[in-house]
């Protein structure tokens, strides 16, 4: 048998090897710098994407139903040693890469990149987009109808790409995109589970291994609720994830690095907007231990959501 008949099987070429999708970092803008470290990828190779750059990118035919890719950006993109998203907020990411609601060869393009195996990076909206999104936001909204049941039922004031496993993020600390807004695109939409981004913090996903792992001296947190969405009180676990530990999320499961010692008597409450979340220690949690450049690492910690406002009123503004 030849060597062509060897690696030909009716007709057709043996399959190659499959290409791994490539890791993504989701950061905060004070973690940002270590996860453009972390690829060591810079310099013309180094692919920096934002709303205001990607304007006039998409071109829309005269039906409004197709989109064409700038050919230099499309060159640009499969050239690149990482891509990185950063700026913006969601409604700027969405019209960006889903003009008129159609999701356009850009958007194509960034998903083949990476499943070939090009690294991502999100920074703030650009780490919600890549993942499940973000916090309601007003401004340009993605959105033609504005009633609730078409938000509900269509998401795309909320949803990202979901290439990243974390939930609804949140990645500031102001009124618009911060755990408050989090909290109340929750209550609004019948969320589960949200994070958000403290300090300077980024957080590495790899499809292959099926984890995230936590680094920098901030902290992921991840809240799940678990009740009556517009119920008065609200409880559910929450995990509060520092430098080194791991998030299984198909396992629903956190590993905490080596040397973690147990969590005695903790009793914190947090006043976040229209919100007040009670957060106790539970059996078996676990602190990190802490040094001078990290926040300790919280794990298994049962919180407590008590709506101060209206329960069941829509307290996000209406979109301009």
């Amino acid at each position: 048998m030849g060597a062509a008949a060897a690696i030909v099987l009716c007709g057709r070429a043996a399959p190659g090897p499959r290409a791994e999708a490539g890791a993504i970092h989701l950061a905060s803008t004070g973690g940002a710098q270590a996860a453009r470290a972390a690829l060591a990828c810079d310099g013309a190779h180094h692919l920096l994407l934002s709303p205001v750059e990607l304007e006039g990118a998409e071109h829309l035919d005269a039906s409004g139903m197709r989109a064409r890719t700038d050919a230099a950006l499309r060159e640009r993109l499969s050239a690149a040693c990482c891509v990185e998203l950063r700026g913006g907020d969601l409604a700027g990411w969405w019209h960006a890469f889903f003009p008129e609601g159609e999701r356009s060869p850009l958007s194509r393009a960034l998903y083949a990149a990476w499943r070939r195996g090009t690294p991502l990076i999100g920074v703030d909206a650009g780490a919600a987009f890549l993942c499940g999104g973000g916090p309601a936001v007003t401004g340009r909204w993605p959105l033609k109808e504005y009633d609730r049941k078409d938000d509900y039922a269509r998401g795309r004031a909320l949803t990202g790409l979901g290439l990243g496993p974390l939930p609804l993020l949140a990645w500031g600390s102001d009124a618009a995109t911060g755990p408050a807004a989090l909290l109340d695109s929750m209550e609004r939409y019948g969320l589960e589970t949200v994070a958000w981004l403290e300090g300077a913090v980024w957080a590495e996903f790899l499809p292959r291994k099926r984890e995230v792992t936590v680094h920098g001296p901030g902290r992921l947190a991840l809240l799940v609720l678990d009740g009556p969405h517009r119920a008065r009180q609200v409880i559910g676990p929450l995990w509060e994830l520092g430098d080194g530990c791991r998030w299984q999320p198909w396992l629903q499961r956190v590993v905490a690095p080596p040397g973690a010692r147990p969590l005695e008597g903790l009793l914190e409450k947090r006043v976040l907007g229209d919100h007040l979340l009670e957060i106790h220690s539970r059996p078996g949690s676990e602190l990190c231990p802490s040094g001078a450049d990290k926040l300790p690492s919280r794990l298994l910690l049962a919180a407590r959501l008590v709506r101060k406002g209206p329960v069941g009123r829509d307290r996000l503004p209406q979109p301009l």
